[in-house]
């Protein structure tokens, strides 16, 4: 189990990454100003591109931190061999 959970983790981050990275492009490349929520961006609204990158970079904190817990060892013992 401790595997495979470690794998959807990954994966889960790998997806949420992603999606932070391409609604963060698209955001910045979008139009600005005050009356640009309305602007349509691949058929959805820009100020409903900006709730879903904020709810999924709330997600995407959430798993890198259960990411860190699962893999809390290995992050020591390879920090700890950097040492000169």
């Amino acid at each position: 189990m401790g595997a495979r959970l470690r794998g959807l983790i990954s994966l889960g981050l790998l997806i949420a990454g992603l999606f932070q990275a391409f609604s963060g492009i698209l955001l910045f490349l979008s139009p600005h100003g005050r009356r640009s929520g309305n602007a349509l961006i691949l058929g959805i609204a820009k100020r409903v591109w900006i709730d879903y990158h904020a709810y999924v970079g709330f997600i995407l904190i959430a798993i890198a931190v259960v990411h860190l817990a699962l893999n809390w060892r290995w992050f020591v013992k390879n920090l700890k061999s950097l040492k000169p």
